[in-house]
């Protein structure tokens, strides 16, 4: 499927580089302008959702099935208000003193460890245990994205990275470890739940699996004069984005 996509892409969706080897983003072609308003995230899906999500919070009202599918459309998730309370019923585990390896040790008794074969999927939330400020955050391989964290393995940007560095010990962690996980990626739908409570207030992006890009992980292929595609996986699938 992947070089089926190669393959069948027609000429007009090529772009092509300036003589310094950047994009052009001053055609005069109003088509291609628009696709680059979609690839940076100001125009069409990517800006759509971020748009819903932040209405929601300011609008303070419950969290339901439905703004989560209209959210998520982009990952193609949609659930309904049975399995959003189910995954809301999942035990979580609330961890402290995470700068010592017994905590470590507790943690991936619960989780397993990084370097476990098989990974189990869910959402960690950090608590700064003074200001009360809180970061949500999911993945399908938590042991291993939890170890980052904890052994101070990942780029210091955002909100939450600058503070925890060093500062282990003032934050607590709670863990909700998703064993029995829907086709879909359930991780995602409860880490959106969470980012539509503005009390999550270290999370400056409020769509899960972050479809702006701060994130995200696309995939170029290109020559010294043209940009030939970009894809982006989401939810397990390959989307061509022009």
């Amino acid at each position: 499927m992947f070089y089926k996509n190669l393959i069948n892409l027609k000429p007009t969706n090529i772009l092509k580089f300036n003589s310094n080897g950047s994009f052009n983003n001053n055609s005069s072609d109003p088509n291609q302008k628009n696709k680059w308003k979609i690839i940076l995230g100001r125009s069409g899906t990517n800006q759509l959702v971020h748009k819903l999500a932040l209405e929601h919070i300011k609008s303070g009202k419950p969290v339901t099935a439905k703004v989560i599918n209209s959210i998520l459309s982009y990952c193609n998730i949609e659930i309904t208000e049975s399995i959003l309370k189910d995954i809301l019923s999942k035990p979580g585990f609330v961890f402290d003193n995470l700068d010592t390896n017994e905590t470590i040790n507790d943690i991936e008794a619960i989780i397993g460890s990084p370097s476990k074969k098989i990974q189990i999927p869910g959402v960690y939330i950090f608590t700064h245990k003074l200001t009360g400020d809180k970061y949500v955050g999911s993945s399908s391989q938590l042991a291993i994205r939890l170890n980052g964290y904890l052994k101070n393995k990942h780029r210091v940007i955002g909100l939450l990275l600058p503070q925890l560095k060093e500062n282990l010990d003032k934050f607590t962690l709670r863990i909700i470890p998703l064993n029995d996980n829907y086709a879909f990626r359930s991780e995602i739908v409860l880490e959106q739940y969470y980012l539509l409570d503005s009390s999550f207030n270290l999370n400056t992006v409020k769509v899960a699996n972050n479809p702006s890009g701060s994130n995200a992980k696309p995939l170029y292929m290109y020559n010294r004069e043209k940009l030939f595609y970009i894809t982006f996986q989401c939810n397990k699938k390959i989307l061509l984005l022009i």
